[in-house]
């Protein structure tokens, strides 16, 4: 059984932050809200942290309404699938994206997820087209919580920042893809514990605001914590790990619950 632990604040206070913060950090977020790096967009979407976007589509199942729950069943079966989280695992790099269209300035994660789901929400769309929309929601919903996708310190969002874990090498990136979770967890039974861990008052704490409002949230985290606790020797220590775990599991939680009030005002 997968074993959770939820105590983010007691590790911040065990690890030493950086004496100076650098550059980006002392910037507020660009206007439209994240402009993505180059080779990071849709196909993003597509691979990168699937265990991830399996958790908050999980998360999100279980606070749909009746209403919006036969409506997604209905969008589902257009792909022979059963469950949202299916969604999360497709191939959706080939999905219409017109980047002048969504985005003045070019690709923007807020601009699509906006653009998707007004897509997913209008009913005189065609039901493949807002099925082609709710994957775009299930993945961007997903990736606007995690901090690296949303902040970038001149490092291609830490993919050029080289770590060594346990002798191995690796890079920031890939260590904030995979505390979540990776491919060998049971994604729904994470999802289930997290849900358990999710009040009502947490529900209507964090219903509140928008796409952008919720980038930024997650461009304060990596402020806060992933570039400021980072070892300065390149070293990773379990401290920094297991933190990262759980500060990627609140965000989860909180992607899960915003996903359903989507989808619950969408579909």
């Amino acid at each position: 059984m997968t074993r959770l632990r939820l105590r983010f604040p007691a590790f911040s206070r065990r690890l030493v932050p950086h004496r100076r913060v650098a550059p980006w950090a002392r910037r507020a977020l660009l206007p439209i809200a994240l402009v993505l790096l180059a080779g990071v967009g849709v196909g993003a979407a597509r691979a990168d942290s699937e265990p991830g976007h399996r958790i908050v589509a999980a998360i999100a199942e279980q606070f749909l309404d009746e209403r919006a729950a036969a409506h997604l069943q209905a969008l589902l079966a257009i792909d022979d699938l059963s469950s949202l989280d299916a969604v999360a695992t497709l191939d959706i790099s080939q999905a219409s994206h017109g980047p002048q269209r969504d985005c003045r300035n070019g690709a923007c994660i807020v601009a699509k997820l906006d653009h998707s789901i007004a897509v997913l929400r209008d009913k005189s769309a065609s039901a493949e087209s807002r099925l082609v929309a709710l994957k775009f929601v299930v993945c961007l919903a997903t990736d606007i919580h995690q901090p690296l996708r949303v902040a970038d310190n001149g490092d291609h969002g830490g993919a050029r920042v080289v770590l060594v874990d346990d002798g191995r090498r690796t890079n920031l990136r890939d260590v904030w893809d995979d505390a979540a979770a990776d491919e060998t967890d049971d994604t729904r039974e994470i999802a289930a514990v997290l849900a358990r861990t999710i009040s009502a008052g947490d529900r209507r704490e964090w219903q509140k605001g928008s796409p952008a409002d919720w980038a930024n949230e997650s461009h304060a985290v990596a402020r806060s914590f992933v570039y400021r606790y980072l070892p300065r020797n390149g070293i990773l220590t379990s401290g920094y790990e297991a933190g990262a775990q759980e500060v990627m599991r609140d965000r989860l939680r909180r992607a899960g619950v915003r996903l359903a009030w989507i989808l619950n005002r969408s579909l």
